[in-house]
């Protein structure tokens, strides 16, 4: 036998070369052609430090890159964190910040708090007189909306200048920016405009995407996705005394010029049935929306997504959620996963963070009690914050399966 000729683990790992020998020290060594993430039930105690035990424990990812790539980053196992002085509304990071909105515990006067690491301590700062609603960074601004005001630094910890509505009155949603051009919509309004300048300090003009109604025409959000600017709203129609509720969307590259509308659902019946479309999000040649739904008197409230590749082409529907006071509010894509947030309830709430893998395959976890609006993600950290809590998900760790048999143990191969 030849040296030359003995087969490497990778060999028999692959199992497909039968002209080379094994050793049978080489043999135990390749764990007969386990790969890196197969499972192994033994009765066996200890098989090395190629193998870790099934028991759910947390691992670095760093110290198990190939171990990492195999179970890749999703918004689970979730702590939390406890920020008091301030309920939470909405958050993001962005230039090493963790920044949230919210309000005080006498739900009066508009807070942020920030931070450069999670698990550390948050500075809680009053900007405003009125409640902070949203929270977003566009365009190296941190952009706060509130009621008749919206505010911006470049740094949290900063002063904040502010832009206030001609009305004061309604709250301001999430500003958008893209293609030169700043977009904001108005929460409660009914008459589904949205605002628009080439400074975020304005002047704003005006335009209305899908007219008035004899009830309501909100939009709910808009954002700046694949290069066009999206607004997501609905609008009810009445006619004989009867609603037509329509899930809609709007879209344009440019604001101040034509919009083009499509509604991707109508519910009809009774007033209190409903049909929103809520957010929007793009990845892997999708756009994806997150839409609540009432489809009669008495039904249990529905969660579901639209998506399609096209904004004017066909798009497809897959139910999320479909549970008593089911909400949906956030859809996000971060570069691999579409992320959405949704909770549930009456009187008291679970808040639920989904993921999916594929366009259609969703999964979810409880994340805690509350209700949680919105998700974000950053830098090896996922969060969500519903009320003074702050849930975060540390994508730093591995979680090791927890997998029991009886009379024997499950191993997970971990590295070479």
């Amino acid at each position: 036998m030849k040296i030359a000729d003995k087969a490497t683990s990778d060999d028999i790992a692959q199992g497909t070369d039968d002209s080379k020998w094994v050793t049978p020290k080489g043999l135990k060594d390749s764990n007969v052609g386990y790969q890196i993430g197969d499972i192994l039930t033994t009765i066996r105690t200890d098989l090395g430090d190629k193998w870790a035990l099934c028991n759910g424990a947390s691992m670095d990812r760093n110290a198990f890159p190939e171990l990492s790539n195999v179970m890749p980053k999703i918004p689970y196992p979730w702590s939390s964190k406890t920020i008091s002085g301030i309920y939470i509304t909405d958050s993001v990071y962005a230039n090493g910040y963790w920044v949230v909105s919210g309000y005080g515990p006498d739900d009066s006067y508009g807070y942020i708090a920030y931070t450069t690491s999670i698990t550390s301590s948050w500075t809680v700062k009053q900007i405003n007189n009125s409640s902070i609603l949203h929270i977003t960074y566009q365009n190296g601004y941190f952009v706060a909306s509130s009621k008749g005001t919206l505010l911006y630094t470049t740094d949290p910890s900063s002063n904040w200048s502010s832009v206030v509505d001609q009305d004061n009155y309604y709250n301001f949603g999430r500003i958008a920016y893209g293609n030169g051009y700043w977009v904001y919509c108005v929460e409660g309004r009914y008459d589904s405009n949205i605002f628009y300048s080439t400074n975020i300090s304005g002047p704003y003009t005006s335009i209305s995407l899908w007219g008035t109604s004899a009830n309501t025409a909100p939009i709910r959000s808009v954002r700046f996705v694949n290069g066009y600017f999206v607004a997501c709203g609905s609008k009810v129609v009445e006619t004989n005394y009867v609603p037509s509720h329509q899930a809609i969307i709007a879209w344009s590259a440019n604001p101040a010029i034509t919009w083009t509308t499509k509604t991707l659902f109508t519910t009809l019946t009774a007033h209190n049935t409903n049909g929103n479309v809520m957010d929007i999000a793009y990845g892997r040649g999708i756009y994806m929306v997150v839409t609540n739904r009432t489809n009669s008197n008495g039904a249990t409230p529905t969660v579901g997504i639209y998506y399609s590749s096209s904004l004017n082409g066909t798009w497809n529907y897959k139910q999320i959620l479909q549970m008593a006071g089911a909400e949906g509010y956030t859809i996000l894509f971060d570069g691999s996963l579409f992320l959405l947030m949704a909770f549930s309830g009456s009187g008291s709430y679970n808040s639920y963070a989904y993921y999916t893998p594929s366009i259609t395959d969703w999964i979810s976890y409880t994340i805690g009690s509350g209700r949680c609006y919105t998700m974000s993600y950053g830098p090896n950290f996922y969060i969500a914050c519903p009320y003074n809590i702050i849930y975060y998900s540390d994508q730093t760790k591995l979680k090791l399966p927890s997998i029991s048999t009886d009379q024997s143990y499950n191993y997970i191969k971990v590295k070479e």
